[in-house]
């Protein structure tokens, strides 16, 4: 029975728009770039590649004054954020725009240590998949920033491909466990 509903009903589509935690209107002057995932200390992974291609076109609508990538997925090794910064480089961000938080490996981190370096009372537009929205924004506003929703369909796009169905569901699960953990933890509310 799991099979046909995650294989042919739009459940997976219903529940990464929810986590997605709605699409607001990327009005602001700083945008935070959360990193998902490297390859190694130079490559991005699919998630970090496709928030970058959606940072770059932001960036291209002329609202920005910075942009901040935040993350370290590899411990002892360039962070996570080194690769990001050098594909916004590569597509015309100037280096004098970008900004790099190192430090956080979890959701959590990121916007703790991402917070360090707004101003005060500044409200970034927060780019990271949409999936991972819910849990990175109540993870701003519980380190004191409110951020504005930007999520890039990651899973609602992969979503669109039958054979990519169950390693969407299962990614939506992890999420999911992740969010009730973070609740569970008093790291969000």
């Amino acid at each position: 029975m799991l099979l046909l509903i995650v294989t042919l009903t739009p459940v997976n589509a219903w529940w990464a728009g929810w986590l997605s935690d709605g699409f607001d209107s990327p009005q602001g002057e700083i945008m935070v770039v959360l990193g998902g995932d490297t390859i190694d200390d130079r490559t991005l992974g699919e998630m970090s590649f496709w928030r970058c291609v959606y940072a770059v076109w932001l960036w291209r609508e002329g609202r920005f004054r910075e942009v901040i990538v935040s993350g370290s997925n590899l411990v002892g090794q360039d962070p996570g954020a080194h690769p990001m910064r050098l594909y916004l480089l590569a597509h015309g961000i100037p280096p004098v725009a970008i900004r790099m938080e190192t430090d956080s490996q979890t959701t959590r981190e990121n916007a703790v240590h991402t917070a360090r370096l707004l101003p005060t009372g500044a409200r970034p537009v927060l780019v990271t998949s949409d999936f991972h929205m819910l849990r990175a924004r109540r993870s701003f506003r519980q380190a004191g920033v409110e951020a504005i929703a930007y999520p890039v369909p990651d899973a609602i796009k992969r979503n669109n491909n039958w054979r990519l169905r169950w390693t969407v569901f299962l990614g939506l699960a992890e999420e999911t466990a992740k969010l009730a953990w973070y609740r569970w933890q008093g790291w969000i509310k």
